[in-house]
């Protein structure tokens, strides 16, 4: 909001490189906080993902190693040990995608539930025509006066 005149246009041209500056800037951030608590060493990975939907790399690395492992997971509860390459691919392709739609889904909501609507083109409720106010119409007065 800085600089209405840009409406509509990209910050930047590449919005990869948009997501991969704002990665560096939370890691920057967050690192000595993760770094080390109480003799354990914690990792930070930014999660992050623009309004159109676009994910940064990290996090659909993520996504991937979820996938992967739900995949070994169900494999060995199926106890199918002699799975073909090209079935362990294919259902490890489904749980990514259904992964990642599923946040997607989440993100479009949450952007759609915060645009803003100029205040001027909502519609706002009307009093229907019979109603009276009362102010102009007391109750104590007779409505015969």
């Amino acid at each position: 909001m800085a600089d209405v005149t840009r409406d509509g246009v990209l910050r930047a041209a590449d919005s990869a490189k948009l997501l991969e500056a704002t990665a560096r800037t939370k890691i920057d951030r967050y690192r000595e906080g993760y770094a080390n608590r109480n003799g354990v060493t914690y990792a930070f990975l930014p999660c992050l993902m623009s309004t159109s939907g676009r994910m940064h790399g990290d996090f659909l690395r993520l996504l991937f190693i979820i996938a992967h492992r739900r995949t070994v997971r169900w494999f060995k509860d199926m106890g199918d040990d002699h799975h073909s390459e090209d079935a362990f691919k294919f259902r490890r392709g489904q749980y990514f995608w259904h992964t990642r739609a599923a946040i997607g889904h989440g993100a479009a909501v949450a952007v759609a539930q915060r645009a803003r609507v100029a205040g001027h083109t909502l519609c706002h409720p009307r009093p229907p025509p019979n109603a009276r106010d009362a102010l102009l119409f007391p109750a104590n007065v007779p409505s015969g006066i």
